[in-house]
């Protein structure tokens, strides 16, 4: 990434590299690179994203699939926060807010360890259900 950078000794625009697994308010020192070749030393801001929750090397998302998959079992697929698409085999009878966990789909460290990818799943009930699956839950109400 290139970053203005002003000192007493000047401005200028140098390139850094943003490390892998970098936290908020992490410090990282670029030796050299800012006017004078002096030390460049960067607090990271990381800001928190609506979809994705970060814990550690852990990525949480809210993944929302109809009542019937989670009854009946299904495939679906879900996003991965890089832009790829992943499939998680939901088990039928899965409860709501049940979490998947995809593991080594999360952050990886600077040392190549990867954290998981957690679908949490939320079941959404369709507007207009039959008026016989009605009749039918009905029976089996307790």
């Amino acid at each position: 990434r290139m970053v203005n950078v002003s000192t007493s000794a000047g401005s200028s625009t140098v390139q850094i590299e943003i490390p892998q697994a970098i936290e908020d308010g992490d410090n990282v020192q670029y030796s050299g690179v800012a006017p004078g070749a002096m030390d460049l030393v960067v607090q990271f801001r990381v800001h928190p994203d609506s979809k994705w929750r970060r814990d550690s090397l852990n990525i949480h998302y809210d993944h929302h699939v109809s009542v019937w998959d989670m009854i009946l079992g299904a495939e679906v697929e879900v996003q991965h926060f890089l832009g790829h698409r992943l499939v998680i085999k939901i088990p039928p009878a899965t409860q709501p807010g049940t979490v998947m966990r995809l593991r080594g789909h999360g952050i990886a460290d600077r040392q190549g360890k990867k954290g998981d990818l957690m679908v949490r799943m939320h079941a959404q009930i369709p507007k207009n259900i039959a008026s016989e699956i009605v009749a039918a839950i009905q029976q089996y109400r307790t």
